[in-house]
């Protein structure tokens, strides 16, 4: 993050990953009331004066998430775009992951935020690759990355098992045999 005060240059600063821009703490997801919308308000405020984001990648499944944060895109002046992306046992679709991608290749979307609920898994997963297609990283060395930063690997838990076969097969890692029989979700179950 740059230094309190300065503006980020954007082209140094392109992207940046996170949770979802709450301020203060409103607990878990199923206990989320009106507050909602005033705690994303101010922190998509924040991202947008602080940062000077000009979008959001919204990777949640969660509707009411995904509609309260659009609002308070709309109210800031901040594109808004929800990708989702399910964090679950099913590999995501090339579909989605070539759609994420070429939007984060795009510099005309930054400075550009990019989250899931916790800024952990999905959001890793994400920025894994494009650590590894678009800035050439190796892909151990971003899955190592991934990891450091809180994705939850096959070797910690297995409800991440669709997008770490997904990640290890997409960057010709080795991955354990029972990869190849993770289903991919159905691309349509998922569209905006």
């Amino acid at each position: 993050k740059p230094a309190p005060g300065n503006a980020p240059d954007p082209l140094k600063y392109g992207i940046y990953r996170g949770a979802v821009p709450i301020v203060g703490q409103i607990g878990h997801p199923a206990q989320w009331t009106y507050q909602l919308q005033e705690k994303l308000d101010k922190g998509v405020k924040l991202l947008h004066d602080e940062l000077h984001i000009r979008t959001i990648i919204n990777l949640e499944t969660n509707g009411r998430i995904i509609e309260t944060e659009r609002k308070a895109a709309d109210k800031n002046g901040v594109t808004f775009i929800s990708m989702k992306l399910p964090d679950s046992i099913f590999k995501p679709s090339d579909e989605r992951v070539n759609q994420i991608m070429a939007i984060l290749k795009d510099p005309g979307y930054y400075p550009l935020y990019v989250h899931d609920r916790d800024g952990e898994d999905r959001t890793g997963f994400v920025i894994g690759l494009y650590r590894h297609f678009i800035e050439g990283m190796p892909g151990e060395q971003a899955y190592q990355e991934m990891k450091q930063l809180g994705f939850h690997s096959i070797d910690e838990t297995n409800s991440q098992i669709g997008l770490d076969c997904y990640f290890r097969s997409a960057t010709g890692m080795s991955a354990p045999t029972h990869c190849q029989f993770v289903p991919t979700s159905d691309p349509y179950e998922f569209v905006q």
